[in-house]
């Protein structure tokens, strides 16, 4: 295990080959938190977390320790967490985290409900958040290890479900396709 991460709101932290960024944190523990590739400049993810919920990132996984502020500028500490027995995805995956949304082009992903033999996932337009999107500008759709999941210009390819296991949230692992 190494040292703690630590994130001031507004600030990065660097994490492998990812960059996390700390939005915001409501009511002193829903956490907000931005993950993207900057060698590739390609987005990972949009997270909310609570304290001690494990994510998938940059190859292996970290755990939310801790949640503080100063009362003008929240922060979190993350650490690595080897989750026995669950394999952490590829450092080159997208990963779309449960309670998270993944942003591929002009659309928005989220997972609805993930199980080892499918996952629902809703999609919608980027530019609106989704609890004020119109009915009809949502698609859900159920997808299956090796589905593909078009996007725009862009396609995710279903490498993996993993449904939640204790603390460690639900994901699916995706390869991206042009």
């Amino acid at each position: 295990m190494s040292d703690s991460i630590q994130i001031i709101q507004g600030r990065t932290a660097s994490h492998d080959q990812a960059k996390l960024g700390l939005v915001n944190v409501f009511d002193g523990h829903d956490v907000r938190l931005d993950v993207w590739n900057p060698a590739d400049k390609r987005w990972l993810g949009k997270l909310k977390l609570k304290r001690s919920d494990i994510f998938p990132v940059g190859g292996g996984f970290l755990r939310l320790q801790d949640v503080g502020g100063d009362g003008q500028r929240a922060n979190v500490s993350l650490v690595e967490f080897s989750a026995a027995g669950i394999g952490a995805p590829a450092a080159d995956a997208l990963a779309l985290v449960e309670g998270g949304e993944l942003d591929i082009g002009d659309d928005a992903v989220r997972i609805v409900e993930v199980d080892r033999d499918g996952a629902t996932v809703e999609t919608w337009p980027k530019r609106y958040p989704r609890d004020v999107v119109e009915a009809d500008k949502v698609v859900s759709q159920r997808l299956e290890p090796g589905a593909v999941l078009a996007l725009g210009g862009s396609s995710l390819q279903v490498r993996r479900l993993q449904p939640r296991a204790g603390e460690v949230l639900g994901f699916i692992e995706f390869d991206l396709q042009h």
